[in-house]
């Protein structure tokens, strides 16, 4: 199978350079990434980025001083992006990891999403990405999203 491919998700905005301040919510099967985002039109807003179906997140280093030394840099990562691995090498990790309970292939087909950030990246293996977004102040937005029922 070929190696990681990193490639643009032309979602119509990307995290804001300088301080996005993103703020992650999950349970077991959704995650939501929360972040200061700029539209191509240039507009500041909030993004809420909703990763349906997700089986795996990770979140945190490396921030964008340091995204050189992530696997994915040579493959295609680009700095304040939100972006696709296809043939994602992290997917068939867990695949090889689960053949250890279970010898049947999984019948897992998520998708691997990253979101470089200024001083965190998240990647998540979800079926789906949802981003909205809106004027409403981040504080208002978390609120709403810890209030809504599971």
């Amino acid at each position: 199978m070929s190696a990681d491919t990193v490639i643009g998700s032309n979602v119509g905005l990307y995290p804001e350079a300088g301080a996005p301040h993103p703020v992650l919510l999950q349970d077991e099967r959704r995650a939501v990434l929360v972040f200061t985002a700029i539209t191509t039109d240039e507009q500041t807003v909030t993004a809420i980025a909703e990763f349906t179906g997700c089986l795996a997140t990770r979140f945190g280093y490396p921030d964008d001083q340091a995204l050189p030394g992530h696997p994915l840099y040579n493959h295609g990562l680009r700095y304040h992006d939100v972006m696709e691995v296809l043939h994602s090498s992290w997917m068939r990790q867990l695949e090889d990891q689960d053949a250890g309970a279970f010898p049947q292939p999984p019948d897992w087909e998520p998708r691997h999403f990253i979101i470089t950030l200024h001083d965190a990246t998240f990647e998540c293996l979800a079926d789906e990405i949802t981003i909205h977004t809106t004027d409403d102040p981040r504080a208002t937005v978390l609120l709403q999203l810890v209030q809504e029922p599971s």
